[in-house]
């Protein structure tokens, strides 16, 4: 699984990088052409503007020749005009080492060629109108006089065609441009599309296939499971019976009462983990529901402590209790169950300490069960955030069959409580058990009963 992740990931960036380039490369060539279409746009402007002044500059020769009136008016009209035109035809005819910046063969030959020649031309009116305005010398007025101008205008109008001309070339060369581009990126998606996505599809469908394979097989293996342990149980659980029966059915004398005592025990430890083996695949299934009734949580608790007295005592352990007055209430629980719990919890705590003691304290609070459960044993091997349910992982601090605690386990999360382990400051482990619980402080119609014949039989003795 985590190659095909490892393989779809390679094959996703590699892709995202090829369509990231061709957006970057489709994105700079935007700008050029936005950069391209306003530089010639300015050329442009200034090409059309040149027509305009040499208009003006006639005009206002013409009118300097003819008349005297408003002479400085026209004079500084046509010495502005002039500047500009001057300054324009020497921008147009900008260099870039031995070509020219602006130029198109056409616009040179246009320029410098026969029998256009426009630059001279250019030249020739700009030097006229400049010997009229500074007074320099005799003025050649066919150069000024409107055929002239004219013929000019034509050659200048000309020069604006061709630069608008190779403006629009530049302009469909980048369109061109961007139609590739969006051409390579159609096929590249459909490069990717073949090469990249449509075999990780095929890759993700074919792992998809053996993984459900796979979960189909592991559910055929858990029901096979469930139903060999119910055939199991129910073949073992009759011989057994009958086994039982005769153990106790046996006449042996005094001196052979422990081997059948014994016998009778193996027979019925047998039962007992045939029930545990039951009990374990109807809680993991989910086929157990809890049964709540109405009984005294703190006699509920005081039977299972009573019931391991014995076996502390046995061990050379103390076996110390800590209830609180608040666990004297009537409350609906699985009351059976959360025996079994505690049960398991201190018989692990007896099992796993040699010496020492053995503490349970219970209190409540604010309707919830803290119950903890203390011993002076060997501890956890490690940190436990959960009980493991797969017994080749457990610790080496529960034995047997390994599924006491589980079950447990699965009874504290259907009462929705929690189970939490850790091992204590010095030595020993620490195991604490936090339960919901709903108080009633109502006991039942039997209950009521055995009181009233508590109370009875106390007064009539």
């Amino acid at each position: 699984m985590f190659k095909i992740i490892a393989n779809v990931r390679q094959r996703y960036r590699w892709a995202l990088i090829a369509i990231a380039l061709l957006i970057s490369g489709s994105a700079l060539l935007l700008q050029y052409g936005f950069s391209v279409q306003k530089y010639d746009a300015k050329i442009i402007n200034m090409a059309g503007k040149q027509r305009m002044l040499s208009q003006k500059i006639a005009w206002h020769s013409n009118a300097l020749l003819s008349s005297r009136i408003d002479v400085a008016t026209h004079t500084n009209s046509l010495e502005h005009s002039l500047a500009q035109f001057k300054t324009a035809h020497e921008v147009l005819l900008t260099k870039q080492g031995s070509s020219y910046r602006y130029l198109t063969p056409e616009l040179v030959k246009l320029y410098f060629a026969e029998p256009a020649n426009l630059d001279s031309e250019v030249n020739e009116f700009i030097a006229q109108a400049s010997w009229l305005l500074y007074q320099k010398g005799e003025v050649d007025t066919q150069v000024l006089n409107v055929v002239h101008v004219e013929n000019l205008l034509a050659k200048l109008d000309r020069a604006v065609t061709l630069f608008e001309q190779h403006a629009v070339k530049k302009v469909n060369r980048v369109s061109n441009l961007e139609l590739l581009c969006w051409l390579v990126a159609m096929v590249l998606l459909l490069v990717e599309l073949r090469f990249v996505f449509m075999p990780m599809e095929k890759e993700v469908e074919r792992t998809l296939t053996a993984l459900q394979k796979q979960k189909d097989f592991v559910a055929q293996m858990s029901q096979n499971k469930e139903h060999f342990i119910a055939r199991a149980s129910h073949e073992f659980r009759t011989p057994l019976q009958g086994l039982i029966t005769s153990i106790d059915e046996l006449t042996i004398d005094s001196e052979q009462q422990n081997i059948k005592t014994q016998a009778s025990y193996c027979a019925l430890r047998l039962l007992s983990m045939l029930d545990e083996l039951q009990d374990l695949q109807a809680l993991s299934t989910g086929k157990w529901a809890p049964i709540l009734k109405n009984e005294n949580l703190l006699e509920s608790i005081n039977k299972v402590v009573l019931a391991y007295e014995y076996a502390a005592q046995q061990k050379g352990l103390t076996l110390i209790t800590h209830f609180d007055e608040s666990l004297n209430c009537f409350c609906k629980l699985d009351h059976q169950r959360l025996q079994h719990v505690l049960t398991e919890l201190i018989s692990n705590a007896i099992k796993f300490t040699d010496k020492g003691e053995v503490e349970v304290a219970a209190n409540m609070q604010n309707s919830q069960l803290q119950l903890t459960v203390n011993d002076s044993g060997c501890g956890f091997s490690s940190e436990i955030t959960e009980l493991e349910f797969d017994s080749f992982k457990q610790t080496n601090h529960f034995q047997g069959l390994r599924t006491g605690l589980t079950r447990a386990q699965y009874v504290v999360k259907a009462l929705h409580g929690s189970l939490s382990f850790k091992n204590n400051a010095a030595s020993g482990a620490h195991v604490t058990l936090n339960l919901p619980i709903e108080i009633t402080n109502q006991q039942t119609e039997r209950e009521v009963e055995k009181s009233f014949f508590a109370l009875w039989l106390k007064t009539t003795n």
